[in-house]
């Protein structure tokens, strides 16, 4: 018993084994396949985003999620069947990700990424939001201009080390909303009389 114990001790990897060496070869390979796929064109870092886009609890397929930088669209993609999405923004630029689907008010939501954000944060922390779409036919009878503004600010946070919501404003955004959903309730209340 204890002869195989030492067996197994003995057969471990040590940095002369090439084992060893093998492992670290492959180990720096998808370090590196991973920071490439953080790299848009010539070879600017981006922010990557993902998330999922949901209709109250339930997951939204098929949700259209634009990326803008000021009035151009950069990429369009889908989210799928599970309602997830994903993309990559340009850092040091202002970019405005929309979410778009039949039946929904459409949902924009600011990213500034115009600051100093270290590569390794890039590569480890990437940008998660679930994004709760509205039922458009809840709103019907009121002016939803308000919503015509993004609903979150998100830029880096130093102290955090990674991008955040700007918790007042979207907690206005979120009061507004709720505003209007009450208005359209007093306004629907009022048509049945």
């Amino acid at each position: 018993m204890t002869a195989a114990y030492e067996a197994t001790f003995l057969d471990r990897p040590t940095m002369r084994s090439p084992l060893f060496h093998t492992a670290l070869i492959m180990g720096l390979a998808l370090a590196a396949c991973h920071a490439m796929a953080q790299q848009g064109e010539k070879g600017k870092l981006l922010l990557s985003v993902s998330g999922r886009v949901l209709n109250g609890d339930d997951r939204l397929a098929g949700c259209e999620v634009v990326v803008f930088k000021g009035n151009q669209v950069m990429s369009t993609s889908t989210s799928d069947k599970n309602g997830r999405f994903s993309t990559a923004l340009d850092l040091d630029t202002l970019c405005a990700i929309e979410f778009r689907a039949t039946g929904f008010l459409s949902k924009r939501i600011l990213v500034d990424t115009r600051a100093k954000v270290p590569a390794i944060v890039l590569a480890e922390t990437p940008l998660v939001m679930n994004v709760r779409m509205q039922d458009a036919g809840k709103y019907e009878g009121v002016d939803t201009d308000v919503l015509d503004y993004p609903y979150a600010l998100v830029k880096f946070d130093k102290k955090q080390n990674a991008f955040v919501e700007d918790p007042a404003y979207t907690s206005g955004m979120q009061r507004a909303t709720g505003a209007l959903l009450l208005s359209a309730a007093r306004a629907s209340k009022a048509d049945t009389r």
